[in-house]
């Protein structure tokens, strides 16, 4: 099992993530450097020479992940999981990036919406786990692409309808109040004068248009400080 294992990963292995298996497992597992290379199979002066060299070979990194992987398990397959975790996060991160740029240069806006349903395809689909990877990325990304809708008159709203519910609860103990408030909308300060009224524990609000989530938390904001 450890062969086929390591046939099928080794190849995955940077220099760094062959020198952490190497120190983090073995090194611990047989105590030093000396009994660690026996159990690989290599001579101690490779080891040295690895901080000379741009990349290891794949006959080493297939040792010393076989051996990794016999030695303890568990501790090998979490290294494994994790190592490609984040280059699955680097590769998803250059395809949101792509798609993005291509979204950006759009000058016709159903154009534009084809790529934001592409980038919206792949967060559900790739994303997943590997979201956590790039989550301040794909923010910075998401504001990027809602300057551009604004470009076309879309509302942002549009483009990520489960980042902007239609309710959002304030406080219970608010009553009502209708007064102009300057709220922030992507990154720009605009004027809204929306009426914000309690109704069975909830707020809703009353204008041209329903608020975003974000307008709502500055609104939340704003209240709490009154």
């Amino acid at each position: 099992m450890s062969v086929t294992f390591a046939n099928k990963f080794a190849r995955y292995l940077t220099k760094a993530d062959v020198e952490r298996l190497f120190n983090d497992i073995l090194i611990k597992k047989y105590g030093n450097k000396l009994k660690a290379c026996e159990a690989v199979g290599i001579e101690r002066k490779t080891i040295y020479n690895w901080e000379r060299v741009r990349d290891i070979s794949l006959e080493t990194k297939f040792k010393v992940l076989k051996t990794a992987f016999e030695s303890d398990l568990h501790a090998t397959l979490w290294f494994i999981v994790n190592t490609l975790r984040r280059k699955g996060g680097e590769c998803l991160f250059v395809l949101l990036d792509s798609i993005r740029r291509r979204a950006i240069d759009c000058r016709d806006k159903n154009t534009f919406l084809i790529f934001i349903e592409l980038f919206r395809r792949a967060l559900k689909e790739l994303g997943g786990p590997l979201t956590e990877e790039v989550s301040r990325e794909v923010e910075s990304f998401k504001e990027s692409l809602e300057f551009k809708a604004v470009e076309f008159g879309i509302e942002p709203s549009r483009l990520w309808p489960e980042d902007y519910p239609k309710w959002w609860i304030i406080r219970p103990e608010l009553r009502e109040l209708e007064e102009p408030i300057c709220l922030p909308l992507t990154g720009t300060a605009v004027a809204s004068s929306f009426r914000i009224e309690q109704r069975n524990d909830m707020i809703r609000t009353e204008g041209e248009e329903r608020p975003s989530m974000r307008e709502m938390e500055d609104v939340y904001l704003f209240l709490t400080m009154r």
